[in-house]
């Protein structure tokens, strides 16, 4: 199924040196299904990936989408989580039905407690790293490993280990040299390669004790995102990253361009946070509709963050370009005056020309759009504050954006 893109949003935030676009995008994963929302989304850098609830693989890959039902017989298959193999396999856990691959062949393979040696069908979120497969159970049984070469599996709980403290929502996090983090109530715990655990008292970092996500940005620094505090961990050592205990950080991204992506909630409202250089830029939910207001994975593919979460059978999609003004003005020969204004904004060209012209908040919502034939734009309409500006000249397809100061 093709392509299929229901909102973009543009938000621009000025400064004397820089000029900061969010670019932010909602697209449909299917343009049949709209609900219910996809529970998963990986990249395996060419192809993105989702899972729906109803039982659908989404495939995207050169811009158009595959959406493939994994279990024609059974309408009631919910996936929860997917994978990529460094084969190129697709796996799927889901909540009844054990585990499903989908080969680079095009065919589905299910494992489950009839042919496998998986101990339960009921299972949650799955990582994948070399030939195993760490998956948690949707019914409080454990921890699961399963070794694709072999088809052995292994369960760890508290019948079987004195490391773990719960079975429930043990989500595993697979580092860059195959250690698998875990919440295990109120500790994280790291299970090496060779099946050695470590563990560390959670609540000495962040009073919540309650990990969300977990961003893996070297073999020597992750960053955990967890109820009350993000948490850096380096080389063994442990420190608070974030100094305000009063939000629960959901996710966290460092992305290619070293933009920090932070999304956290302050019940009832939700944000996404934007970090480059020491500058910050915060957006809340509720006033851009491409947040979701809980997010379930936070990415990057091909420069791009990309979020599944309470948007329906939709993806968000956010880059932030940070463009020098001076270089803009530079190559613009479009002015805008005076600024501040009052009751109009005038456009000084080389000739007159005819524009469209719209004109948007700091939160990015547009809240008045035209055209001019007399390089005047009227103000009366707004309230005394700080606006985005944006024209596009019709004749020569020129555009000039800038921030402008209205005073009544």
């Amino acid at each position: 199924m093709k392509y299929f893109c229901s909102l973009i949003i543009i938000i621009s935030l000025c400064s004397s040196l820089f000029s900061q676009t969010l670019n932010v995008e909602l697209e449909k994963v299917d343009s049949v299904v709209t609900w219910p929302w996809n529970w998963d989304i990986v990249s395996d850098g060419d192809r993105l990936i989702t899972v729906n609830e109803i039982g659908t693989l989404n495939i995207r890959e050169d811009g158009v989408w595959q959406n493939i039902e994994i279990d024609p017989d059974n309408n009631q298959l919910e996936p929860r989580s997917v994978d990529v193999d460094s084969e190129g396999n697709i796996w799927i856990a889901t909540l009844e039905n054990g585990l499903w691959r989908y080969s680079i062949d095009g065919e589905f393979t299910n494992f489950n407690t009839s042919n496998s040696s998986l101990p339960t069908d009921k299972l949650r979120i799955l990582d994948v790293f070399e030939n195993y497969i760490w998956v948690s159970t949707s019914d409080s049984e454990g921890l699961i490993r399963y070794d694709m070469l072999t088809e052995e599996s292994m369960l760890f709980n508290m019948a079987n280990s004195d490391q773990l403290k719960i079975n429930a929502i043990l989500d595993p996090y697979i580092d860059l040299e195959g250690n698998v983090w875990i919440d295990n109530r109120e500790c994280l715990s790291i299970i090496s390669t060779d099946l050695t655990w470590t563990s560390l008292d959670f609540r000495t970092l962040a009073p919540g004790a309650l990990i969300n996500d977990i961003d893996f940005i070297s073999p020597e620094v992750t960053l955990i995102s967890a109820d009350k505090a993000i948490v850096k961990s380096e080389n063994g050592s442990y420190d608070r990253f974030t100094d305000d205990d009063r939000f629960n950080y959901e996710a966290y991204h460092l992305d290619s361009s070293g933009n920090q992506w932070t999304y956290y909630s302050d019940f009832p409202n939700e944000f996404l946070r934007v970090e480059r250089d020491g500058s910050i830029y915060e957006f809340n939910a509720d006033t851009i509709e491409a947040i979701p207001s809980e997010v379930f994975k936070m990415i990057e593919h091909q420069d791009t963050i990309m979020m599944v979460g309470l948007l329906g059978n939709q993806i968000a999609k956010f880059s932030f370009d940070f463009i020098s003004s001076n270089i803009d003005q530079e190559k613009s020969s479009i002015e805008l005056f005076p600024n501040p204004a009052n009751d109009y904004i005038n456009i000084q060209a080389a000739e007159r020309q005819n524009y469209h012209y719209a004109i948007y908040n700091l939160n990015g919502q547009k809240i008045d759009a035209g055209t001019t034939s007399d390089n005047r734009i009227s103000l009366h309409n707004l309230t005394s504050g700080a606006y985005i500006l944006e024209v596009l000249s019709k004749e020569t397809s020129q555009k000039h954006k800038e921030r402008i100061t209205v005073l009544k």
